[in-house]
């Protein structure tokens, strides 16, 4: 059995639903609000974005927020995608 992507000329599989999106880069994560809306949209890894979705989560569950982040976890402010 063969695992992995396949192409289709220039595009390979895993790449269409980020192409249908428009999406340069991974990771890009939306908070996408009831009125559908984007409230939070962010490209590549921004640790206070990734915070405020997980609040707007928390919320939207009328749930407390999950614990991300392990303490003393040395996790980078930003990171290109």
């Amino acid at each position: 059995m063969q695992r992995g992507c396949r192409s289709t000329g220039t595009v390979s599989y895993t790449h269409l639903v980020s192409n249908a999106y428009g999406l340069t880069n991974v990771p890009t994560i939306f908070w996408i609000a009831q009125d559908g809306e984007i409230e939070v949209s962010t490209v590549g890894w921004v640790k206070a974005d990734f915070t405020e979705i997980n609040r707007r989560m928390a919320e939207a569950g009328r749930a407390s927020p999950a614990s991300v982040f392990e303490p003393g976890e040395d996790v980078r402010d930003f990171r290109a995608g």
